[in-house]
């Protein structure tokens, strides 16, 4: 056995196609993940709810684990003058590390921003929780359930229409949500 044995992984590996790249893991004692817990908190919300429900989405996606392209196909992005050789490296990379899953994740938290709690909902239209919740049943308007809380989306909303909500929002739910 070598003194190399005994020595942590180096924090630097390389990737299928032979560059060097970021470890995969991430340790609960890393600087990103403090960062984040004080984002998180600095918000004012319900940290743990918001980000259960990030970790659930983010749960939900699926990595194709896939070969990525063939040589063919790499000559032929290269060849047609979509992306350089350099550009499809540092894409290859990019996608690698994660950016598909931190975009998305990005539009889940811009949806989560767009949306309102039952309480808030409620407080805007003049209802209490308890209307606000039965309307989501009868379809009246529109919830988007979230860690076993409803979000409500902005867009339903209107201060300038008749009820608060945007017209004939009852008769589009139904063929929204099938």
């Amino acid at each position: 056995m070598s003194d190399n044995d005994n020595q942590p992984p180096s924090p630097i590996y390389r990737d299928a196609a032979g560059h060097e790249a970021l470890p995969l893991t991430l340790d609960p004692s890393d600087d990103a993940v403090t960062e984040f817990v004080d984002t998180v908190n600095a918000l004012g919300v319900d940290g743990r709810w918001l980000v259960g429900g990030l970790t659930d989405f983010l749960r939900r996606q699926k990595r194709s684990g896939g070969p990525g392209m063939t040589a063919e196909e790499r000559k032929f992005v290269i060849e047609s003058g979509a992306m350089t050789e350099a550009e499809l490296v540092a894409s290859e990379r990019s996608v690698a590390r994660g950016s598909l899953e931190k975009s998305a994740g990005e539009l889940w938290l811009r949806t989560y921003q767009e949306t309102w709690s039952a309480n808030t909902a409620a407080q805007f239209l003049g209802w209490t929780q308890k209307e606000v919740l039965v309307a989501a049943e009868e379809q009246r308007i529109y919830g988007i359930p979230v860690r076993g809380r409803l979000r409500f989306p902005r867009w339903q909303f209107s201060l300038g229409s008749p009820g608060k909500l945007i017209p004939h929002l009852e008769t589009v739910l139904p063929v929204l949500t099938e």
